[in-house]
């Protein structure tokens, strides 16, 4: 199966590891807004950290700017 082809046909991806780059991925994933993502560590402060971030850099820079509503 082709890349492209694997992409367009998955629907959730599950990220193992919420340090910075995988926080990051998770982030970058959710927000194609076609894929539910998963974020997985076995440490929570670290999960806990990646979480707060990731809603942070989205309020900054996508729902400040109009480029995204807040949806809870």
């Amino acid at each position: 199966m082709k890349a492209s082809n694997f992409l367009e046909n998955a629907k959730h991806f599950a990220v193992i590891g919420a340090g910075r780059m995988g926080s990051q991925i998770a982030q970058l994933l959710s927000r194609v807004g076609k894929y539910s993502v998963t974020l997985v560590d076995v440490n929570d402060e670290i999960l806990d950290n990646a979480m707060k971030s990731i809603e942070a850099d989205l309020k900054r820079f996508f729902v400040e700017k109009g480029k995204m509503m807040r949806v809870k």
